[in-house]
């Protein structure tokens, strides 16, 4: 049987599984046009790096994050903050209960203790924010600018971000050329480099579930080029928030469907010899399901999470990665959108930011408290080589809007989290976080709604496709010396399909080093 009639066949039985292939505009790029992996300047790192991409759809107002500029919006927005918020405007003071400031050390959105507002002066997610970069677990870039391309449409910036290149019609996701990029130099990864267990790559196509969705639906992190055949699993697999098996359908109108089930068992039994990591992965996978009920009892040591979406879906996507270091990036969106606030912002924004960091704090203590020994199959492992990252399509305008939201803008806040592993972000360990970088300035006629923050000049700024040129680097991805010898990227470039000509030579990676990105 092969690949394709295999595939067909479990998809038709059981629903979904193998995250599909999806197709925009021309279905195809020329073949002469497609992405050579091979000319790409490779150095295999000598631990693989773990990924979980937190993509906020809907495009988060960056003000949790960055309330620098508060004093000049406030001045100049149609609707008073101060209305909602009574201690926007001032700095936190922790040691007097009944202060009304809300603006943490780092000019993140904290609590106050006069418990007023909207938000009963909870903030807006400041709180575990400011611990994060306090306690070196997070750093935060407030100039994250689209530049190249202006569009505040949802779909181009979706695309942008999640394709790594303005070619958002014709380009793979990121994501699938992580993957092809893993697998065209396989032979780099396989002498080079070991999983973070100290386990050997005699095949990456041996990896067990490599590329992960968890409940971001039909995400084009995952588009194909159309000119590259990867191993089966190199193609991602979809899982939920309770990492159930995709294949497995346990009830149909209350009844057991083990008739089913062992179907699928026996497609997978008649050419095991194939698919054995199909199998291995499947294996996995419902270990740790089994364990994830009694995952809290297991580890006591590790802070229970939120129960909230954002909490059982980053509990999920940290377990498989800590549980399981041959899972190499994971995708977490669908429960994590909801962002566009242009209506009532004033309400929903500042409880939701609280949840997602409170959900971030957790994860960071899940993986720090794992380091050497994970909770479910106790596996002896460092965990400073696993890196969240957390954006949306685009930032929001500043001024509070005549309906209490925010419209479209092109500025916003990037999250990064963990990953302090000497030669992962920079040369020494950890000194990419614990950082806050880029500093704004508010433009925008007053009373009006064209109201915006901008990188200040002499800023260091980056493009949303920066995003996946950074998650390249951290594989090994030598942007500059491929730059160097080709005069593009071939991984975030833009080639026009008629003409073959380069109309964009791609994105560097995001400048970790506090020395030379400005942090504070």
């Amino acid at each position: 049987m092969n690949r394709r009639v295999f595939l067909k066949a479990l998809a038709a039985l059981t629903g979904a599984s193998i995250i599909p292939q999806n197709f925009t505009g021309s279905m195809y790029r020329k073949a002469n046009a497609a992405i050579d992996y091979s000319a790409l300047d490779i150095t295999a790192p000598n631990i693989m790096p773990q990924v979980i991409n937190v993509f906020l759809y809907g495009g988060p107002s960056e003000l949790s994050g960055n309330l620098t500029n508060i004093a000049d919006i406030q001045v100049n927005s149609q609707m008073s903050y101060l209305d909602f918020f009574p201690g926007l405007l001032d700095p936190q003071n922790l040691g007097d209960m009944m202060s009304d400031g809300s603006i943490t050390p780092s000019g993140f959105w904290g609590s106050n203790g006069s418990g007023n507002g909207v938000d009963n002066g909870l903030g807006a997610g400041g709180d575990d924010m400011q611990f994060l970069v306090d306690n070196g677990y997070m750093s935060v870039y407030r100039t994250m600018m689209k530049r190249k391309n202006t569009s505040q449409a949802h779909r181009e910036s979706i695309l942008m971000s999640q394709k790594g290149s303005l070619d958002i019609d014709f380009s793979a996701g990121f994501g699938y050329k992580l993957a092809a990029t893993i697998s065209e130099h396989r032979a780099l990864y396989e002498a080079g480099s070991t999983l973070a267990d100290g386990t050997a790559i005699d095949s990456v196509e041996n990896l067990i579930m490599p590329f992960v969705s968890i409940e971001d639906g039909d995400t084009r992190i995952f588009d194909k080029d159309g000119n590259t055949t990867l191993p089966v699993l190199f193609n991602g697999i979809s899982l939920n928030r309770d990492l159930t098996n995709p294949f497995t359908r346990r009830e149909i109108n209350g009844e057991e469907t083990a008739d089913l089930d062992a179907l699928v068992q026996q497609q997978l039994a008649n050419d095991a010899r194939n698919y054995s990591e199909v199998i291995e992965a499947f294996q996995l996978r419902e270990n740790l399901e089994a364990s994830m009920a009694t995952f809290e009892n297991a580890f006591d040591a590790v802070p229970a999470y939120p129960n909230t979406g954002f909490g059982d879906k980053l509990r999920a996507a940290v377990t498989l990665a800590t549980e399981n270091p041959g899972t190499l990036f994971i995708t977490l969106g669908g429960g994590f959108g909801g962002w566009d606030d242009h209506n009532n912002g004033v309400d929903e924004y500042p409880q939701r930011m609280r949840e997602l960091f409170a959900a971030l704090r957790a994860a960071m203590a899940h993986i720090d408290a794992a380091n050497g020994n994970t909770p479910v199959l106790g596996l002896n492992r460092p965990t400073d080589n696993i890196i969240i990252n957390v954006f949306g399509d685009f930032g929001r305008r500043v001024n509070l809007n005549n309906s209490l939201g925010w419209d479209h803008g092109n500025n916003q806040n990037f999250f990064t989290l963990g990953g302090g592993r000497a030669g992962l972000r920079t040369p020494q360990a950890n000194r990419g976080l614990g950082n806050v970088v880029g500093t704004t300035v508010h433009t925008g006629p007053k009373n009006q709604n064209d109201q915006y923050t901008v990188p200040a000049e002499g800023s260091y700024e980056f493009e949303p496709m920066s995003v996946a040129s950074t998650i390249f680097k951290y594989f090994g991805v030598n942007y500059q010396n491929t730059v160097d010898s080709l005069g593009y990227d071939p991984l975030t470039s833009s080639i026009d399909p008629m003409t073959e000509e380069i109309t964009d030579i791609g994105s560097p990676p995001i400048d970790e080093d506090p020395d030379t990105n400005g942090a504070a």
